[in-house]
């Protein structure tokens, strides 16, 4: 690995222990580029992130704690959990970056993000991204679809129960690598030309819910099949394994938003910015095969 280069303009990262924001420390640092992660528990996000990087503590919710982990940033990587104050939040870390001096704010947003959708998800995204807009800031929204890599998430549930839940069997996505996700992240932050940029960032084919139950059958070694369940017979058993219910609402009405179609739609994004296509889904689950035998 080359030798980071200290000259390199400085990049800070909200959301680096994420999904996302952990592959993007990680290309970030192959690429030799500084940065450092705005993180609430310092000892438990080196854990998490290895050696590479500077950790600064802060915490959005106790905005006074920005302004030093910002002091000489120029570049911003911006994600939280999607939590009722996810708004709030993220208008805290953009105000505190315009008052820092950030230049350019890179954040993760949501496929259909809109202010106006019925879907929590995408309306509170669509809100930050407004706020971001009009913070006078460069700004880069990376809108990802269903993340393939959720499925590492569920295996172990999947192995010990064999039901995928979901929307029917024959409901088509166009699913990306969270891998793909945070090469087009690290493009934005450290390349010109991306300011001003909304990337719709998908995998490179539609496929079925039934045809990841059978990809995700193979690579656990033991049957799963999906189970399509009625929006609001979705929303009850989340409710009763501890859900909140603004979150079992909202992942009811996304299958219900699958299963109406035009979910499987592709975008070239990740082919402009990489020059090179996206991770196909057979690719990830070979790429994984290891964690799924384990899970």
């Amino acid at each position: 690995m080359a030798p980071v280069n200290r000259q390199a303009p400085k990049i800070a990262l909200i959301g680096a222990t994420g999904t996302v924001g952990r592959l993007l420390a990680a290309a970030l640092t192959t690429r030799a580029v500084a940065w450092r992660a705005l993180v609430r528990d310092p000892p438990r996000a080196r854990g998490l992130l290895g050696t590479a990087g500077e950790l600064a503590a802060a915490d959005l919710a106790r905005p006074e704690t920005l302004p030093g982990a910002l002091e000489g940033v120029e570049r911003l990587y911006l994600a939280t959990d999607v939590q009722p104050d996810t708004v709030a939040l993220q208008r805290a870390a953009i105000r505190a970056a315009r008052e820092a001096g950030v230049r350019h704010v890179v954040k993760l947003s949501n496929l259909g993000a809109d202010p106006r959708s019925d879907f929590l998800n995408a309306r509170w995204h669509g809100e930050s991204e407004r706020e971001l807009e009009a913070s006078g800031l460069a700004w880069t929204f990376l809108r990802p679809h269903y993340f393939m890599d959720n499925l590492l998430v569920y295996a172990p549930a999947l192995k010990a129960g064999g039901e995928l839940f979901g929307p029917a069997p024959a409901t088509r996505i166009s699913p990306i690598d969270a891998r793909d996700i945070a090469a087009v992240g690290a493009a934005a932050l450290c390349e010109p030309g991306h300011e001003g940029c909304a990337y719709d960032l998908t995998g490179p084919a539609g496929v079925s819910f039934g045809e990841i139950a059978a990809g995700v059958s193979t690579a656990l070694g033991r049957p799963v099949r999906v189970v399509a369940l009625p929006p609001a017979e979705m929303r009850r058993r989340l409710v009763a394994a501890g859900r909140p219910d603004w979150y079992a609402g909202t992942l009811a009405l996304l299958y219900g938003m699958y299963e109406a179609g035009g979910w499987d739609a592709v975008s070239d994004a990740v082919a402009r910015v990489r020059g090179r296509p996206p991770i196909a889904f057979p690719q990830f689950l070979a790429d994984h095969a290891r964690a799924f035998r384990e899970a």
